[in-house]
């Protein structure tokens, strides 16, 4: 079910022209592959996207924790290297995209403080409810 939200935040994300993402991008080496990698030209930014829906996403919060190593040194090397638009001057930046009912818990797994370079965002907020009985077929068929 989580790809249908990795989905929303695709589209979401992509609504801008000058907004490009690649999903499941390969980092690379002993690195993870992010839900998203996405370029905003405008603000020169690249932007590492984590969606979640877990109850518990304490796999998440030491991704970001760890975030330098886990994807933005990697990552910046890659694409500075490989990629003649990309340089030193562009801002990595982790967005990550939670259940409501879970992000007070988050913030916490962060350490309580949100580093300048994260981002959290709740699912809900882009329109698409996360609850386990929206999801539920009833017996009648409707």
């Amino acid at each position: 079910m989580e790809h249908v939200y990795e989905d929303l935040v695709c589209w979401r994300i992509t609504r801008d022209p000058l907004i490009f993402a690649s999903r499941q991008y390969n980092i690379g080496g002993n690195h993870s592959c992010p839900d998203m990698v996405a370029l905003n030209l405008r603000n020169k930014e690249v932007w590492i996207v984590e969606v979640s829906t877990n109850s518990v996403p304490k796999d998440l919060a030491c991704r970001i924790n760890d975030r330098d190593e886990h994807w933005i040194v990697k990552l910046k090397e890659m694409l500075i290297q490989g990629n003649s638009l990309v340089d030193e001057s562009w801002r990595f930046i982790v967005k990550a995209f939670i259940r409501r009912d879970v992000a007070t818990g988050f913030k916490r797994m962060l350490g309580g403080t949100i580093p300048p370079n994260v981002e959290i965002n709740i699912i809900e907020d882009l329109g698409f409810l996360w609850s386990e009985d929206w999801w539920k077929w009833d017996k009648q068929g409707s």
